[in-house]
This record gives structure tokens, sequence and C-alpha cells, in this order.
């Protein structure tokens, strides 16, 4: 694994990242989730043991390729994050207002 640049192990651990993330945005239910996973985890285990840096560039290609080839139209998010469907409900009341000597309580 020395012969690898930290640059190339990084895009692997990213396309690895992602594909869990893609997965995870395909997936209805917690044991299909953890299963696809299983199987991502696999796939990349395997070609684990590729000695040639080029074939192991262009095997990194074809599994960007097919991580665009298959986002999800709608993926998830997290509620609370902007884009979502909980972003900035129910805010709390800004503090200036609680201490305004005008309003009664």
């Amino acid at each position: 694994m020395s012969q690898y640049t930290v640059a190339h192990v990084q895009r692997v651990q990213r396309l690895y990242r992602q594909g869990l993330k893609l997965v995870h945005n395909w997936a209805v239910d917690r044991e299909v989730l953890a299963r696809q996973a299983v199987l991502l985890r696999a796939q990349f285990e395997a070609k684990r043991s590729v000695s040639n840096l080029g074939e192991a560039e262009s095997l990194l290609l074809i599994g960007e390729k097919k991580l665009v080839s298959m986002e999800h139209p709608d993926p998830y998010r997290n509620p609370y994050l902007p884009g979502s469907t909980l972003y900035q409900r129910n805010t709390p009341v800004p503090s200036e207002l609680l201490r305004n000597p005008y309003i009664h309580h």
C-alpha cells in the first residue's frame, strides 16, 4: 500500500463515504441499508489488493462515474439543515425581545 499516494487513498476513502451516503439515500429500511453497506464494503475489499497504480486509478474513475450515475433525485437531508423540512421551524424568541421593557409578559 505504500506505493499509493496520500491523495489517492483520500479519494478512495471519499468515494466509499459518498457511496455509503448514496446507499442511505436509496435504502428505505434499516435492514436494507445494513445489507447494502456490507455489499459496498465487499466491493471495495475485493479491489484492495490491486497493486498496479494505473489500474487502481481506472477503478477509482469507474467508481466515481458510477456514483454520479446513481445519484438520488431527492437525497436525504438532516431535518435541521438548510433546505430540509424542519429548518428554522419553531425558532426561539430572540432574547432582546424578551428583555423589552415595553412588552408585558
